[in-house]
């Protein structure tokens, strides 16, 4: 039985850094998924989460993925493209989920959208929109309980 389970949630703007000074500045300056491995190699997870993952197609193959995929050693994962990137007019852009253990089953789902809308400082106008979250099962039992000592 595994002792311990580290698990890592990352938001990776697809694979851009981001280069804003302040708070909520949405300025990215170049593409670095090395950058991005080197932290994730540092954290050791068993299961890595992964949004704003890019893929090459609307059936969720992901180079990006499969490159973090290798570089972890985490040979399983699973891919569910969301929409069009914002951030690569070429690309899809979703979610994936990473692991050193087989994954069973993977739904991914609609969160509710109360579809709430803010008036930023600047004058602009953001109007929440559907996000998507995913749930997996693996093949694997883990012990969620640190025994007494």
């Amino acid at each position: 039985m595994v002792a311990s389970l580290r698990i890592l949630f990352e938001n990776i703007s697809g694979g851009l850094v981001m280069a804003g000074k302040k708070h909520g500045e949405m300025v990215f300056s170049r593409i670095s998924l090395k950058e991005y491995i080197l932290y994730f190699e540092k954290q050791a997870p068993d299961i890595l989460s992964l949004a704003e993952v890019h893929m090459e197609d609307q059936d969720g193959t992901s180079e990006m993925v499969d490159k973090i995929a290798r570089a972890l050693g985490l040979p399983y994962y699973r891919c569910y493209t969301q929409s069009l990137s914002h951030l690569d007019t070429s690309k899809y852009m979703g979610l994936a989920v990473l692991s050193k253990y087989p994954i069973e089953e993977y739904t991914p789902f609609l969160l509710p959208n109360p579809k709430l809308q803010v008036v930023r400082p600047d004058g602009s106008q953001w109007t929440t929109f559907d996000k998507e979250a995913q749930r997996f099962i693996h093949q694997r039992h883990f012990s969620l309980y640190s025994p007494k000592r």
